[in-house]
């Protein structure tokens, strides 16, 4: 190669280079781009966006928590965590869940059972077996609640046997698939 052509492949590597990195140099494009992140809809939207991490964020320890929680007294259940440490990481659980509810109540509100929780948690100069009783009537609460609604939906689905052989069927057979029988 001769020297012409090496000075013309450098002078097409600048080029592009220069052409490369020009929006990063650019004061226009710059100046653009903050006029978009100062203009209200802009500042609007990250704001959004912001709030909205942090409370995925803090619905995120929530879980984490809460599955800590599950494990724990599992774990328990089968003996695997000694009587004397169980009380103390459970409370420390409950008062993290709590601290979580409470931003989250002021981050932006949650469901009506959270505010509860974090209401029943609200004062914490309460004896830790007193703020423990309060958590454990909402949970039982909540419990009872999912279980009358599951055995209302129960009630409301009818089960149909057949007259001949006793299986079970549904609503919309109109023969038994065991015996062939018409279903009237």
């Amino acid at each position: 190669m001769d020297i012409g052509s090496l000075l013309i492949i450098l002078a097409a590597a600048v080029v592009v280079t220069l052409l490369v990195t020009r929006p990063f140099y650019d004061p226009r494009q710059r100046h653009m781009q903050q006029a978009r992140l100062t203009t209200n809809g802009g500042a609007v939207n990250d704001l959004a966006r912001s709030e909205e991490q942090v409370r995925s964020t803090l619905l995120a320890e929530r879980d984490r928590v809460l599955i800590a929680l599950k494990e724990l007294d599992f774990d328990h259940a089968l003996g695997k965590i000694a009587e004397e440490d169980y009380p103390i990481q459970r409370s420390a659980l409950l008062k993290t869940g709590a601290d979580i509810l409470r931003q989250l109540d002021s981050a932006g509100g949650e469901a009506a059972d959270t505010h509860d929780l974090a209401a029943a948690t609200a004062n914490q100069d309460e004896s830790e077996t007193g703020a423990q009783d309060d958590i454990e009537a909402l949970i039982a609460a909540r419990r009872r609640q999912k279980q009358e609604s599951v055995r209302v939906k129960d009630s409301q689905k009818t089960t149909v046997f057949c007259h001949e052989c006793g299986k079970p069927l549904q609503k919309t057979d109109k023969f038994c698939s065991r015996c062939g029988a018409t279903i009237g």
